[in-house]
């Protein structure tokens, strides 16, 4: 069989008929269906206008009933700027009450707190502690005098000049005390040092027990 052949443009177009007649019915459609289709619209535009008229209706009785009477509102910010005014009073006096309590009382201590009875009890406590400090310094120091005492008595009784005073010699070399005999040679010098006094001694010979 034949098939009906096609052109570009019907695969491009918008829109395609098969038939001039039916492009034509595409072009004017019929009057009845417009009629039909703008007669619903103009329903559903009506009960849309409907709806929200009754939205706004119910909107506005709801806000009137919220604000109300406004003579009655405005009698209840009186009553409340009335009580506020009233409790500042209240509320003012008070402080100044407090605050005239605390002045007598501020007044009734500087009263028994005199500066020249205040100065003059500082004055006698200061004495008793400079007698105090005075006699502590004084037992401190005798403290301190004979502990002083002691140590140098006993620094003394291992002292080398006391021992020196024993009948004892101490022997130096270059001013350092010899402690052994094998440091020492001939022909050196040495330093004997006796309790009255010191000797320059040299070396001629070397005796070893």
């Amino acid at each position: 069989g034949h098939e009906i052949d096609f052109t570009l443009c019907d695969f491009v177009a918008d829109l395609r008929a098969p038939t001039p007649t039916a492009a034509a019915e595409h072009c004017s459609p019929d009057q009845t269906e417009l009629f039909a289709m703008l007669l619903k619209l103009k329903k559903a535009l009506h009960a849309a206008m409907l709806r929200h008229l009754n939205l706004a209706k119910q909107h506005l009785l709801w806000q009137k009933n919220r604000l109300g009477q406004p003579q009655a509102r405005l009698v209840q910010y009186q009553q409340q700027c009335d009580h506020l005014q009233y409790r500042l009073y209240q509320l003012g006096l008070q402080a100044l009450e407090k605050k005239q309590n605390l002045l007598k009382s501020l007044q009734h201590r500087l009263e028994q707190q005199a500066p020249l009875s205040k100065l003059f009890r500082w004055q006698q406590k200061k004495e008793k502690l400079e007698s105090r400090l005075e006699a502590a310094l004084k037992a401190k120091f005798n403290e301190c005098q004979k502990h002083l005492l002691a140590r140098a008595q006993a620094l003394h009784a291992i002292s080398p000049l006391a021992t020196l005073n024993r009948g004892y010699a101490l022997a130096l070399k270059n001013k350092h005390v010899i402690g052994k005999i094998q440091d020492l040679k001939l022909g050196d010098s040495l330093q004997i040092r006796l309790a009255q006094g010191e000797l320059d001694c040299q070396i001629k010979e070397i005796k070893i027990y």
